[in-house]
């Protein structure tokens, strides 16, 4: 049995700079690109940013610069007011929404035009889709069976 190596990074909005800083210290301690070590490498909100960055052979200190150059403008917001506001939110108490607009201007700069199926390094991302309350799983055509997502 050959095992595979999975890098898995968990979200949390600006705390992926933590992430960033730790996989930039690897790569130029070691002088590796991350995304020829790992066989898979998945990401959830913020991680999947991260994931999708490497998977597309973007070194970690360019997805590092990437927040620290605007984590002001993307998570702008994040105060103590907002994370009440948020809570009450999925309680149902509060119909409260906040634009993306600032983080779709980032991230279309830095992934452009690119599918899943650019990858150079297998991609798993599990996403809850709000409109029909469903998770769905966006994957590079990794398997025979997995050929829908990577476009």
């Amino acid at each position: 049995m050959s095992y595979k190596k999975i890098l898995s990074i968990d979200g949390g909005g600006i705390k992926g700079i933590f992430v960033a800083q730790f996989l930039t210290d690897i790569e130029e301690e070691y002088k590796v690109k991350i995304c020829n070590y790992f066989d898979i490498i998945a990401g959830t909100s913020t991680g999947a940013i991260i994931a999708a960055a490497l998977a597309l052979e973007i070194s970690a200190k360019e997805i590092l610069e990437l927040y620290t150059q605007n984590a002001n403008l993307i998570f702008k917001g994040y105060s103590e007011i907002f994370i009440f506001k948020k809570i009450l939110t999925l309680r149902g108490l509060l119909n409260y929404r906040y634009s993306n607009k600032n983080l779709k201007e980032v991230l279309l700069k830095v992934f452009s035009d690119k599918k899943v199926g650019d990858c150079k390094t297998r991609l798993l991302i599990p996403a809850f889709n709000v409109r029909t309350h469903n998770i769905e799983v966006f994957k590079t055509s990794h398997h025979k069976d997995y050929i829908r997502d990577y476009r």
